[in-house]
Formats: C-alpha cells, structure tokens, sequence
C-alpha cells in the first residue's frame, strides 16, 4: 500500500466519522430537547429525556457514541458511581434508558478493554487527534472546549478552538 493510498484512506475514514458524529450529535440533542420526531428517534425520546435527567443532574450527560454499550450497562447497573453511592434507575426509567444508550453507543473491539473514564474511550481519543489537555479529562470539564456542552452541543468550540 502506498503512502498516497494510505493517507487518502485515513482523510476518508476521518471524513466518514465526522460526518456520521455530527449526524448522531445532532440526533441526540434534538431527542435530548424534545424536538419534534425526526429521523425516526421519536421511539428514544423517553429514554434520552431519562437518560439526560437522571446524569444530567449532576455532570454534563456525555452523548452516548462516546463510550460503548457495555460501559453504559455497567454504570447504569452499579451504585458506586466513580466513588460515589447513587440511586441507581429502576424499573422501566431503566430499561428505557439502556434501549437509547445502547442503540446509540459504539461497539466494543474484541481486543479492547471497556473504558469507565472517558479518555480512555477509543472514540474520545478518535475525537481528539492532536489535543492536549492541561488537566484530567472529565465530564466537569467538557464545557472549557465545548461552551453548549450542558445542553447537549458538542460540536461548538470554545473561541480558542475555532
């Protein structure tokens, strides 16, 4: 394979997943804000206004393509939240919750571990190519880079980023 081959073979992937990001970002912000349905994401409305009320209370709800369906089952499921005792969701708050999670998560490599923090997640790092970040990622700080990060807009950038 050449090298012509291989970097016209990265812009294209790079460009595939940039485009399928701001589709699914921009998806889940209109279920997430109670859009009319569009696209076919009415069925996951109640389970993105759950999913965005019950973590959105404490930290910013981070879109689901960033980490994959297991870690969700999992957080979803476990009351030591990151060192924290939470009440978890019961019922169908959680089934519906996991059914969006799930349907609009990443899939998990065969040979990849299942991330808990998100700067470990592939797809962050996929989304972060050449960033360095003075300090620990976390769900807090989303918004230094990302001023709309607290209502759901991931894709508008901080002055310093543009």
């Amino acid at each position: 394979m050449t090298v012509g081959h291989r970097l016209r073979r990265r812009l294209l992937t790079w460009m595939g997943l940039l485009v399928g990001l701001s589709m699914c970002f921009a998806g889940w912000q209109a279920v997430a804000q109670d859009a009319p349905p569009d696209n076919g994401l009415a069925r996951y409305r109640a389970g993105a206004r759950t999913y965005v009320e019950a973590c959105g209370s404490c930290h910013i709800a981070l879109p689901p393509e960033v980490l994959p369906a297991e870690t969700w089952r999992q957080l979803l499921s476990d009351s030591n939240h990151y060192g924290i005792t939470i009440e978890t969701l019961q019922g169908p708050f959680r089934q519906i919750a996991w059914t969006y999670l799930r349907d609009f998560s990443r899939n998990l490599l065969e040979t990849e571990t299942v991330p808990y923090r998100i700067e470990r997640s592939r797809y962050f790092k996929a989304l972060h190519p050449d960033v360095t970040f003075e300090n620990p990622v976390t769900v807090g700080n989303c918004v230094s880079c990302h001023p709309q990060a607290d209502v759901g807009n991931f894709i508008a950038l901080s002055e310093a980023w543009r």
